[in-house]
């Protein structure tokens, strides 16, 4: 649907009263909910209410206001779900932090994935995936069953092992993440999951050069813990793996044609290097298959953030006037599928991007998805690599 925007400065159209109906309506419909109120004021940016009242926004002009922190402030939350910082001793991840604070745990986090980087996280990546393959290889119906639950082992194993030397009881990573929002049993098993990650993180050996790091970014050793929990759990292991998860089902029901391409790049690169950084360079298919998966399938499909003053929102449907302490809800699902830059948005097609201008249409919970700064992986096509960062 094409929108008309408008020079003037007018007020946000729609209506957030009766809770309860919008509710319902959200649940029942899902983003028909989104879409329906979209098409009805023939607007990207209008008033909803998800439980909270809240300015929606559907296209990418106006989605970059989240990432002007001069104008918006986070919150420990995603909308009305707020998140359990007492899994964390209540202490505020790097995510949901602003000013200074977030500034130098945003470093610290920078500086530690960098390490992780330039010491061993791919060379750990590959030996781990090797050991997962044979295994499934081999797998029997039972393990077919929770090939979910086996990937988040995996990812699970990838990245405690990177950052902290260790290896940590998966189902702790699992209850820790559940209870992420959860109350009563599911809170309790969180808290018990997330004790036995403190533990197995301040005995592995990775710790001294750690707290040393979080030292040197001006941060205490254990908001450095936690970030590093918040991190590896919420962003790693739930971030992640969903989107590896996601590729795994799109891989499965991908057209034949495009999915021997990617077999073929795939044979014929190994054939003469060994996997790396390198090699995936030279796997534009395997690229585009993952840039693909994550344009209809965003980790983070609907992100938050609250204004600290009035101001103008400059958007694809024209410039609306925004007061002080409302609740912006960007749906990154919708820009990802926005006509007027994808042709056939609803269809999956890798190929798409073999014009490479629309990567930069592609949006995560930090910012559009070629901006620095960012932990960096590996890159491909010396832009980053779509599975390569880790949401601060």
């Amino acid at each position: 649907m094409q929108v008309s925007p408008d020079c003037e400065e007018k007020e946000v159209p729609g209506n957030d009263k009766w809770k309860l109906f919008h509710v319902v309506n959200l649940v029942t419909k899902g983003h028909g909910y989104f879409y329906g109120k979209r098409d009805k004021y023939k607007s990207s940016v209008f008033r909803i209410n998800m439980g909270v009242k809240g300015i929606h926004i559907c296209d990418k002009k106006g989605i970059k206001v989240l990432f002007d922190m001069e104008k918006i402030y986070k919150e420990p939350a995603f909308g009305r779900l707020n998140y359990n910082t007492v899994l964390l001793d209540g202490y505020t991840p790097s995510m949901f932090s602003n000013g200074i604070p977030h500034e130098k745990q945003k470093t610290f986090l920078l500086q530690i994935c960098e390490i992780a980087q330039q010491s061993k996280i791919f060379e750990t990546s590959v030996k781990i995936i090797k050991e997962y393959s044979t295994i499934w290889q081999n797998a029997d119906s039972k393990l077919k069953s929770t090939w979910e639950q086996s990937i988040m082992h995996l990812t699970s194993d990838i990245f405690t092992e990177a950052f902290f030397g260790v290896r940590v009881d998966p189902h702790s990573m699992y209850t820790c993440l559940k209870g992420s929002w959860g109350k009563g049993r599911a809170l309790r098993k969180a808290l018990a999951g997330a004790s036995c990650l403190k533990t197995s993180f301040r005995e592995s050996p990775a710790i001294t050069n750690i707290l040393k790091t979080a030292h040197d970014a001006g941060i205490s050793e254990e908001q450095a813990l936690m970030d590093i929990l918040f991190m590896l759990n919420f962003n790693s292991y739930g971030g992640v793996s969903g989107a590896l998860r996601t590729c795994m089902a799109r891989l499965y029901v991908l057209e034949p044609e495009y999915k021997e391409k990617m077999k073929n790049e795939i044979i014929t690169v190994l054939s003469h290097q060994n996997l790396s950084v390198e090699a995936f360079k030279e796997m534009p298919h395997l690229n585009n298959f993952i840039l693909e998966v994550l344009r209809m399938h965003p980790p983070v499909p609907v992100f938050f953030g609250r204004t600290k003053d009035n101001f103008i929102l400059d958007s694809e449907s024209g410039r609306f006037s925004i007061k002080k302490d409302e609740l912006l809800v960007a749906n990154v699902h919708m820009a990802h599928r926005d006509e007027s830059i994808f042709d056939q948005p609803n269809k999956f097609m890798p190929s798409r991007f073999e014009n490479e201008a629309l990567i930069d249409h592609i949006i995560f919970g930090y910012g559009p998805f070629n901006e620095e700064p960012r932990p960096k992986i590996i890159t491909v096509r010396d832009r980053p690599s779509p599975l390569q960062s880790l949401r601060l």
